[in-house]
């Protein structure tokens, strides 16, 4: 029975590898996308990636640096990735003049929208703290002072360069400034302020040092609401649904070379594994983000002030 098994195992993995053999299909007689090679994918979705077929994980900053100085990085390859990088991609190639190599293939995968997730025993602090609502002015303005039960105000974001940490600093540089249509020219001595205090907090799975460590840890975080699935806790109960203005989401969408396209099978199997991830459907209308000209300018802040 065991030999059956890992018979049918074998099989299985044939069948996904195949599937992503054509992921590509340019009608002309062109190359198609090795098995091993078909997909790339940011280290937050290796585990998406893997039930579509696999392929390379590495960070999304690391890929979009590699696009924007070899367009043959992705050659054959599928980027699933959030629009936010792909557009930064697009457009930085643009403005150093290179060739316009890629493409988002068709409508996103999914969505999950930037959510402020705070401890539920700290929010009231924080508000009378900050004498408004709680959002992203507020918490830098508060970051490392002290609340009435003793502890600090600690705020934390996925790094900038991971899958979510583009789009996450987007919405809290949005909030800072008041609209979701900044330039890099905004950027002035206020916001840099209180941008550089939001930027120092970056951490890997911030959720999950909530959960594990307390809110003497962390007290609030930027994150998607896909990351806010299991909230299990032994510190209280942790509120992941806090609206900040403007909305901003992440939409998971597929760089392609240009003129490709998505294989209709490994597309399915790619929105059936973020499904299974948490994440909702492609959601339709603006996400709140900013060209990627922008984007870039507000990565490159980040990191100086991580």
């Amino acid at each position: 029975m065991k030999r059956v098994g890992a018979l049918l195992g074998a099989v299985v993995m044939v069948v996904a590898a195949l599937a992503v053999r054509g992921t590509f299909d340019g009608g002309d007689g062109g190359s198609v996308v090795a098995a091993a090679d078909g997909l790339v994918c940011p280290t937050e979705l290796r585990a998406v990636c893997a039930a579509a077929g696999g392929g390379r994980v590495e960070s999304a900053g690391t890929t979009a640096d590699a696009l924007m100085a070899d367009a043959a990085a992705l050659d054959g390859d599928v980027w699933i990735v959030p629009a936010g990088w792909a557009r930064l991609v697009i457009d930085e190639r643009a403005r150093l003049g290179l060739e316009a190599a890629f493409e988002i293939d068709g409508t996103p995968l999914a969505s999950s929208p930037v959510v402020l997730a705070v401890w539920t025993s700290r929010a009231e602090q924080l508000t009378a703290a900050c004498g408004r609502s709680i959002d992203w002015s507020c918490l830098a303005e508060a970051d490392g002072t002290s609340l009435a039960d003793g502890d600090r105000v600690r705020v934390a974001a996925p790094p900038i360069d991971s899958a979510t940490g583009l789009t996450v600093a987007a919405a809290q540089a949005a909030n800072l400034l008041g609209t979701s249509a900044f330039a890099a020219n905004d950027f002035d001595g206020v916001f840099n302020s209180l941008a550089s205090r939001l930027a120092s907090g970056q951490q890997d799975d911030p959720i999950t040092t909530m959960r594990t460590q307390g809110p003497g840890r962390i007290t609030a975080a930027g994150v998607v609401a896909a990351d806010t699935t299991d909230l299990a806790t032994n510190f209280g109960t942790i509120t992941p649904t806090i609206d900040v203005d403007p909305a901003v989401r992440v939409d998971v969408v597929a760089l392609v070379r240009s003129g490709r396209s998505l294989a209709d099978s490994t597309r399915r199997a790619l929105q059936d594994a973020l499904s299974e991830a948490g994440w909702d459907r492609a959601a339709s209308g603006p996400d709140g983000l900013p060209a990627g000209g922008v984007l870039a300018a507000l990565r490159t802040f980040w990191n100086e002030n991580r």
